[in-house]
């Protein structure tokens, strides 16, 4: 669990590794997965004060859980796995760049949200930052106050989050 009593906000998450995930089992481990998950829950409200947005957030949604997922490369870019994203699957095919990430901001139900994630090799925290930038994104209703789309806002996260910190 997360918690920034400054702000009010509390994050449940949980780690899931996907079964004989074999080679890819190094990629994301139990420490440092709760450790991005902490350290970008925080950082993520000195980064939205720092593009011009402090106070101008607040929670819109109900909390969800957060449950994170690391999944075998071809799990997660099994198009009957993950049909209700055609196209971030689609465009990823046709473009020849690889998914490496999902976040699904209602993992079946409306109680929790998912982070999809797969074994990069490199960066890796810095690619699951990334996806909790997503899922703050989604829960504060940042595009409520500012023009930045889900990914500009995540991309601008992820440079910020790897400037002010290393696992």
């Amino acid at each position: 669990m997360v918690s920034n009593p400054e702000k009010n906000i509390r994050l449940v998450s949980s780690f899931h590794r996907q079964q004989g995930i074999g080679r890819y089992g190094y990629a994301y481990h139990k420490a440092m997965v709760e450790y991005t998950v902490k350290t970008a829950s925080i950082l993520i409200f000195d980064f939205m004060d720092e593009i011009g947005l402090k106070n101008q957030y607040k929670e819109c949604r109900t909390p969800r859980k957060l449950n994170i997922y690391h999944i075998a490369p071809e799990t997660l870019l099994d198009p009957r796995r993950f049909n209700q994203f055609p196209k971030e699957n689609r465009s990823t095919r046709k473009s020849g760049h690889v998914l490496w990430a999902l976040f699904d901001p209602k993992e079946r139900n409306s109680e929790t949200s998912a982070i999809y994630l797969t074994d990069k090799e490199t960066f890796n925290q810095e690619l699951l930052a990334h996806e909790i930038s997503h899922y703050w994104y989604e829960r504060m209703c940042i595009y409520r106050v500012t023009t930045y789309d889900t990914e500009s806002f995540a991309q601008r996260f992820q440079k910020y989050y790897m400037q002010r910190t290393r696992y």
